[in-house]
């Protein structure tokens, strides 16, 4: 595989997470003869054995699942392990998500671009408060404030509804 991508002119490579651990082995021959430079690896690499599609986002940190997060962490330091056997510059993570259907938790913002007001104060505005609150959330696991600014964003109606 490895040859078959130098061939075309390539001497940088990014391992990514759709690589099995079956072509662990012949990517590090590869390496150590010289034949590529590892430009970065994409978190889970190689990808874990029992995924059976190419799915980067297959454990996330941010899941409400103890296990899944507890393999996030172990796959990705597998994959920082492997970054600094191929010397690599940058480790591309996927963090997770929050499960957010943009039509009932992202209305304003939503509202606010499909009305072409993306580059106006106020949204980024909204949309760095919506940043700061996640990180907040991430660092403390303190959903509260998220919450209260979530609802903020929604209609007072569904609010209503989710709370009954």
């Amino acid at each position: 595989m490895i040859d078959e991508i130098v061939s075309l002119g390539f001497e940088d490579i990014e391992l990514s997470h759709g690589m099995t651990i079956s072509k662990l082995p012949g990517i590090q021959k590869a390496y150590q003869q010289g034949k590529f430079r590892c430009s970065g690896v994409h978190n889970y690499f190689p990808s874990p054995v029992e995924v059976m599609i190419d799915a980067p986002d297959a454990y996330e940190f941010s899941s409400h699942r103890p296990y899944e997060r507890a393999r996030a962490m172990e796959m990705t330091l597998r994959t920082l392990e492997q970054a600094a056997e191929f010397d690599a510059k940058y480790v591309v993570m996927h963090m997770g998500s929050v499960p957010m259907p943009s039509k009932k938790w992202t209305k304003r913002l939503t509202r606010m671009l499909k009305d072409g007001h993306q580059l106006e104060r106020s949204f980024a505005k909204h949309k760095l408060k919506f940043n700061e609150l996640m990180m907040r959330f991430y660092d403390s696991g303190d959903e509260s404030e998220m919450n209260l600014f979530m609802r903020s964003c929604i209609d007072p109606k569904l609010v209503e509804i989710m709370c009954e």
